[in-house]
Order: C-alpha cells, then structure tokens, then sequence
C-alpha cells in the first residue's frame, strides 16, 4: 500500500495521542504516545472500510490500542440496550 501523510496531535479531551490519514476518509488511531499512534494508523490503514448495503461508508472502526478510550467505545458500541448518547 502507498505511504500517506499522517496527522498526528494530541487530544486533551480523551488524553490520548490521535493519528490520522486525511486521504483515507475515516481512518484514524490511537496511543498514549505519538509513535504508538502512528503505529496503529499504519495497522489501522490495511483494515477493509465497512460498508453499509448501499455503499456507503459506515466506519472504520479498529481498536488496537490498550488505552481507556477504546474499552470506552467498545463498551458503548457492544452495549445491546436501546441507543442513546455515547457517553465518552
């Protein structure tokens, strides 16, 4: 796969370093430091694009990271109940 610039920054909201792809819609990774971030990215880039039955982007969703933020989103994502507001 062809290297694609990565955006790397830091997120004080969720206390994590956050890695993205601009030219690849959705895709996105995370880490307690800048190089873990981008590690995960460049995972995160080889994972097939999920797609609803018209086509059309749902998400890109990896979690790979052991930080709090992912258990968060795994958490509210496999929760069964009626859906309301995520809570991250």
């Amino acid at each position: 796969m062809r290297d694609y610039h990565i955006n790397v920054s830091y997120s004080e909201e969720d206390e994590c370093w956050v890695a993205d792809l601009p030219d690849l819609e959705y895709c996105s990774a995370f880490g307690d430091t800048p190089e873990e971030a981008v590690a995960q990215v460049q995972i995160a880039k080889e994972a097939p694009l999920i797609r609803g039955g018209t086509n059309q982007p749902l998400y890109w969703l990896v979690l790979l990271s052991r930080h709090r933020l992912a258990a968060d989103i795994w958490n509210s994502v496999a929760d069964k109940s009626p859906q309301g507001k995520f809570s991250f």
